[in-house]
């Protein structure tokens, strides 16, 4: 978006994010904008 820079891009960034510290308290508040930017990512599949 604009080029700014991103923390994660793709539900495989959101993954490797998660497994640094595997805990059930990990969560994500999803920007679909950002995500949605990349016409590859399914962003329904990625909320679930």
């Amino acid at each position: 978006m604009i080029g700014l820079p991103r923390i994660f891009k793709d539900r495989d960034d959101m993954i490797r994010i998660e497994q640094i510290h595997e805990s059930r308290y990990n969560g994500f508040t999803i920007c679909t904008g950002n995500l949605g930017e990349n016409p590859v990512n399914d962003l329904p599949s990625i909320i679930r």
